[in-house]
């Protein structure tokens, strides 16, 4: 599993570049849901080398957000801690050309050493939701799939794919500040 990155230098590739601003796909997918949690994906930001792509999970009135086992699974997400366990939140994201990204929040995943990177930069929860941001590098330059699932809450596998044209558009419109 790879660490969660809090803090890299803004050169290394691990966090979005601080001299550019994004291109932006403004647009929130569910990605997968059950009658009680939703499961989705956007705004996504695109740099020219990653992604931000923030994944949301938002709990019906009848769930308890804070309940100590929500919370529990929250802190391993934050943590990304390795811990086997069947009922965690998994999230997955595949490039155009079938490679998959090191790192899904399932435990015994094996990250590619060549592979494209995801990495938790950040999350929290407020009210009845978290929200996760994750740095997905290199970019894109091809759709990507977002699949998500959380079988503790029977929130079935489900995918959004992310065209390539809203990437194109995105990626065009990203400006240099140096």
């Amino acid at each position: 599993m790879s660490e969660i990155v809090s803090a890299g230098r803004h050169d290394d590739g691990l966090e979005p570049p601080s001299w550019e601003i994004p291109g932006l796909i403004a647009l929130e997918r569910i990605v997968s849901r059950s009658d009680d949690i939703a499961i989705s994906v956007g705004p996504i930001q695109l740099y020219t080398t990653g992604a931000l792509l923030t994944l949301n999970v938002r709990f019906h009135s009848g769930v308890d957000a804070g309940s100590a086992r929500v919370h529990t699974e929250l802190l391993k997400l934050l943590k990304q801690d390795p811990t086997p366990s069947a009922d965690r939140l998994s999230l997955r994201v595949d490039f155009d050309d079938q490679v998959r990204t090191n790192l899904d929040s399932t435990a015994g995943s094996t990250p590619s050493p060549r592979g494209p990177r995801l990495d938790l930069l950040s999350g929290g929860s407020q009210g009845s939701g978290w929200t996760l941001r994750y740095w997905v590098s290199p970019a894109p330059i091809a759709a990507i799939t977002v699949q998500a699932s959380w079988s503790g809450f029977v929130v079935p596998i489900g995918e959004v794919t992310i065209p390539t044209e809203l990437l194109q558009a995105a990626r065009d419109s990203i400006q240099q500040l140096r």
